[in-house]
């Protein structure tokens, strides 16, 4: 029997089965007469409802079906198909028809059928989303349980409004806003919470920057470390004094502390295993003075004899005056007027010797009525000469029992001597001379700067000298540390990062190994950042990046509760130890409800803490806010589809 809507002399409107044909006072009467006969016992055997539910599974799971047909039909190339199946029954109306024949109960109160509709819809739903887990399609199983929650609710406000005898329209608007309200429901109540606890946007983002610097430090944060709320890190200060929830928050301050200490290790390590004072001074002086291929000496000695090789190329062969190196030779070792016998025992005997000598191979270029006016020597006799004494300045600039400022002097006199030269042969000499002497005069001046660290006694004295005073400047570092080759500078910085986080005596282990965040806190401040540019800046924007995010979590720890600035366990240990003896105390003074407050705020402590200090719940805060819909509207909407072609059918 076809279904219409029926208005009752009382004024209400129901859609009711009745006869074909019948008047709307004949449709009155028959229902009249339907509710005033008893209703027959039904005819099915077995147990209703669990035949209900089967039923409504079924026409659920047929329903899918024709929804997967109906998307099929509408494939380009298939409107013949279409036309040709147009007429027949839809594969729920086949499978509603046979179980009807096989006496399967059908719904017939109003409870029931909207139990039926609600059964359907979460059956497509539940077989929708499954469909999506096992192919991977993320769009039709992306929340399996809201799907079927919002069919659930969406199907019922659906059936609901039928059975009030609402329009096909209000019921899909019914049915629309109850799919919906499963997910808006959990969408205001996510977004509150994320709100209050994090903020909006801008809280979002502080909370991932967090999470990662976190991450870089080898640890997780908490909340409040994540948010950096006054209200969040309170809440932990109140927990870390909390019984039953001391331990918790000790604990992950004290994990927290390994954790960091470990990467920090791991990142040492990784420049250079096991390197400490001793191995870093003794790379400061392999990789300044030793002997080495890559070392500064090695490498600079190799350069500067590049340069003054051009400069022999574009020199023209034969003497050259060398009046400033004779007269300083003279210089640097006087005679004592009236003592030429104790005049040597003062003299530097190669000096005296190099005199000597100099005054046997010069030649007077000419000869006048006061004596010999110059003296020359032939160029690549100078030249050589200048390279031997160059050596002796670079061995005596790193060790001081040479007299570097004897060698310097004379190698100075020489270099005018070529320069004077230099400039009587051409342009493109006294360029040559020019690079050459300018890159000699930088090296010495690293050279200057870097021998007040090497002339050390001792590695350890080495490594303290290329460290100390860079709070205010790092001149003297960044000279040595440019002019270290790769391994050595590596050894360096291990070295110091090694030693930043090494905790205070007084809150040292037995191992000697404990690491504090504030104590690499107050080191790294203590760099300048010139100092910390010099160190960490050539091992690639990587290795600084991480570095970097340590310290913005040590400053994170100590901004927030107190309970992670420097962790020792003491204060959790009294805290723990109080709670524990007041509850023993009610307990042997038969105090019981005393006692089991106690208990009851202990637990509730160890809760909050635990939560407080959930990774999961610290990732869930630095997530976007997302309304998660579920499959029961296109259920729905279907349902009104079918029950439009339905209508159709019966009008035709």
């Amino acid at each position: 029997m076809p279904i219409k809507r029926v208005q009752f002399p009382d004024g209400s409107i129901k859609r009711v089965e009745v006869p074909e044909g019948a008047t709307n006072e004949q449709i009155i009467a028959f229902v009249q007469s339907q509710h005033a006969q008893p209703k027959a016992a039904p005819k099915q055997a077995g147990n209703r409802t669990a035949q209900l539910a089967g039923r409504s599974v079924t026409q659920g799971a047929a329903g899918t079906l024709d929804m997967i047909d109906q998307s099929v039909k509408s494939l380009p190339g298939m409107s013949l198909f279409k036309f040709a199946t147009n007429r027949l029954p839809t594969i729920r109306e086949a499978a509603q028809a046979f179980l009807t024949s096989r006496d399967v109960a059908r719904p017939e109160t109003r409870g029931e059928r909207i139990a039926s509709d609600v059964g359907e819809a979460v059956t497509g739903a539940a077989l929708t989303g499954g469909a999506g887990v096992a192919s991977g399609v993320r769009a039709l199983g992306a929340n399996p349980v809201m799907q079927a929650i919002s069919a659930a609710t969406g199907a019922g406000a659906a059936s609901y409004a039928k059975e009030e005898g609402a329009s096909p329209l209000v019921q899909s608007l019914l049915g629309l806003a109850g799919g919906l309200a499963p997910g808006a429901a959990r969408y205001t109540a996510a977004a509150g919470a994320r709100g209050v606890t994090r903020g909006g946007e801008a809280g979002r983002q502080r909370v991932q920057s967090n999470i990662a610097d976190f991450e870089a430090a080898g640890t997780t944060p908490t909340v409040g470390q994540a948010t950096e709320g006054r209200l969040a890190r309170a809440l932990e200060s109140a927990l870390a004094r909390t019984p039953g929830a001391a331990g918790v928050m000790a604990g992950k301050s004290e994990q927290q502390a390994a954790q960091i200490g470990s990467r920090l290790g791991q990142m040492a390590n990784e420049l250079s295993p096991r390197a400490d004072a001793v191995t870093a001074g003794r790379a400061i002086q392999r990789g300044v003075a030793g002997s080495a291929d890559d070392t500064f000496a090695s490498r600079t000695g190799a350069t500067s004899n590049a340069l003054y090789r051009r400069l022999d190329q574009a020199m023209p062969q034969g003497n050259i005056p060398v009046a400033n190196a004779g007269a300083t030779i003279a210089d640097l070792n006087p005679e004592i007027v009236g003592a030429p016998a104790l005049s040597p025992l003062f003299q530097n005997a190669r000096l005296r010797g190099i005199q000597e000598a100099f005054g046997k191979d010069a030649t007077p270029a000419s000869q006048g009525l006061g004596g010999p006016v110059s003296q020359r020597l032939p160029y690549e006799g100078v030249s050589k000469l200048r390279t031997l004494v160059g050596k002796e300045v670079e061995r005596g600039v790193f060790n001081p029992d040479v007299p570097v400022r004897d060698w310097r002097q004379l190698y100075g006199a020489l270099s005018e001597d070529i320069r004077s030269a230099a400039e009587g042969a051409g342009p493109e000499a006294i360029g040559a001379f020019n690079r050459a002497n300018r890159y000699y005069r930088a090296v010495q001046d690293r050279s200057d700067a870097i021998s007040s660290i090497v002339n050390r006694d001792t590695p350890e004295a080495i490594f303290q000298a290329a460290t100390q005073g860079t709070k205010e400047g790092a001149s003297t570092l960044s000279a040595m540390m440019k002019s270290l080759p790769e391994g050595s500078r590596k050894e360096v910085a291990a070295a110091v990062l090694n030693r930043m986080g090494r905790a205070t005596s007084s809150n040292q282990n037995a191992a000697g190994d404990a690491f504090s965040t504030q104590t690499f806190l107050t080191n790294w401040n203590n760099l300048s950042p010139a100092a910390r540019s010099a160190l960490f800046n050539r091992l690639g924007p990587e290795f600084r990046s991480q570095v970097e995010s340590i310290t913005r979590v040590a400053d994170n720890l100590r901004q927030g509760s107190k309970v992670f600035a420097n962790p020792s366990g003491t204060g959790a240990a009294v805290t723990q130890a109080a709670g524990i003896g007041s509850l023993a105390t009610a307990g042997l003074t038969g105090n019981y409800p005393v006692a089991g407050g106690i208990l009851g705020s202990m637990a509730a402590g160890n809760l909050a803490s635990r939560a407080m200090t959930s990774p999961n719940l610290v990732n869930w805060l630095g997530q976007q806010t997302q309304f998660q819909r579920g499959s029961g509207i296109q259920a729905l909407l279907l349902t009104a589809k079918e029950e439009e072609q339905g209508r159709r059918r019966a009008g035709n």
